[in-house]
């Protein structure tokens, strides 16, 4: 009996263990998912230094109201370099891997800029793709490029900020931008920063 005792002993105690490292497992991959999440309320990373802190503040709180509102990340980021990736596969990856989005989906947008390669891209994902179709992003390019031609970054930033709210308010209150619904809207350009 004591030989079973022990060994019952024994393995209830590489139970618990068992238990308790799973426990802890679960609470660091817990604990890694809320700081990956929370390092994902910046909505605008500016690692070019290309805007004022005053532009930063007020884009980072006009994006985090969409996210808020809508339940779709809208995220501004500005590189030097896309490290040898094209613009598609750096946004994609960064995006992703620092824990944008919303839902399953990762439900978002991404604005980036590589100043040395003079690049820019926008990357949607999860149910954003039906939200800035085709149609509706080659209208945000006309309207940004120019801005982003002319060295005005701040304005073009806001731009983007102010059309992706457009957009992601009709795509989820009626229907998105496309050929058969256009977006004709005049806009008071750089009305949220003073540049």
């Amino acid at each position: 009996r004591c030989c079973f005792r022990r060994e019952g002993r024994v393995v209830q105690k590489k139970r618990t263990s068992l238990l308790l490292c799973l426990i802890c497992a679960m609470c660091m991959i817990l604990s890694f998912k809320v700081s990956v999440r929370a390092d994902a309320q910046r909505k605008v990373i500016d690692e070019a230094q290309i805007l004022s802190e005053e532009q930063e503040k007020e884009l980072q709180e006009q994006l985090s109201a969409v996210a808020q509102t809508y339940q779709y990340d809208a995220v501004i980021l500005t590189v030097d370099s896309c490290e040898g990736k094209s613009a598609q596969q750096f946004a994609e990856d960064y995006y992703l891997s620092q824990g944008y989005g919303f839902g399953e989906e990762n439900d978002g947008i991404m604005m980036l800029v590589s100043m040395g390669d003079r690049q820019y891209y926008f990357a949607t994902f999860g149910n954003a793709t039906d939200i800035f179709t085709a149609y509706g992003l080659e209208r945000m390019d006309e309207l940004v490029s120019e801005k982003l031609s002319d060295g005005a970054y701040g304005k073009a930033f806001s731009l983007f900020a102010d059309l992706t709210e457009e957009f992601v308010k009709e795509g989820v209150t009626q229907e998105p931008y496309d050929v058969d619904h256009t977006y004709r809207q005049k806009m008071s350009l750089g009305t949220r920063l003073v540049i």
